[in-house]
């Protein structure tokens, strides 16, 4: 199975994983040959809720800003792509999605008391 979350990640399946994977940015050489971008594998997870929880952490922390208010816009916007991508796929990981960006919004609620 394959789930493009966007045209630079997805996430795929084999027998006994889910993988995460980036698109490279450049293009690879392989005995001295440049090949075509290619997908790099960025994480391996017994689960795609697993899969899932630690692609949205890895993109919440990659956020520039260091405005609090502008990072819970950004978490809102994330939230909005993974449940339109997610949904026709797996109801358990969409459910738990509000979950996972609820945590990671009072993680930063927090942050900002500090």
């Amino acid at each position: 199975m394959e789930i493009t979350i966007d045209k630079k990640t997805r996430i795929i399946s084999e027998e006994l994983n889910w993988i995460v994977q980036f698109k490279r940015t450049k293009p690879m050489k392989l005995k001295g040959i440049e090949k075509p971008y290619e997908w790099e594998n960025w994480g391996y997870f017994q689960s795609l809720r697993a899969a899932v929880q630690r692609l949205i952490e890895h993109k919440v922390r990659m956020i520039p800003f260091s405005d609090v208010e502008r990072v819970l816009e950004r978490i809102s916007e994330i939230q909005k792509e993974m449940l339109e991508v997610l949904r026709p796929y797996d109801l358990e990981v969409v459910s738990n999605l509000n979950k996972t960006v609820e945590g990671v919004k009072q993680a930063a609620h927090s942050t900002k008391c500090l």
